[in-house]
């Protein structure tokens, strides 16, 4: 996967900030599928719209996915309001994005 696609800001501007991975075959065996937020930048978008690192994106108001291509498939052409439903510590919570 090349670096530039798991940016945020590639993706949708208002992840700029965040950085995304495929997820652990660990959390794929507990039957989650999404993408990981592997990282997010202090002071960044990301970071003020509530993403956190560790966080998984299960899926969104843009579409359902399984992995990050799917993700990044599914934001081309990006929902005026994007919710993103979050795995996060487990616990599932959803965030609005600005």
């Amino acid at each position: 996967l090349r670096e530039q696609d798991r940016d945020g800001a590639s993706v949708d501007p208002r992840l700029d900030g965040a950085r995304f991975a495929e997820l652990p075959e660990s959390l794929r065996r507990q039957g989650i599928s999404g993408v990981l937020v592997e990282e997010v930048a202090r002071g960044s978008r990301a970071e003020r719209n509530r993403l956190r690192s560790g966080d998984v994106i299960l899926d969104s108001s843009s579409g359902r996915f399984s992995d990050l291509s799917g993700f990044r498939a599914s934001l081309r052409q990006p929902p005026e309001q994007l919710l993103l439903r979050v795995w996060r510590n487990g616990q599932v919570g959803t965030l609005v994005l600005q």
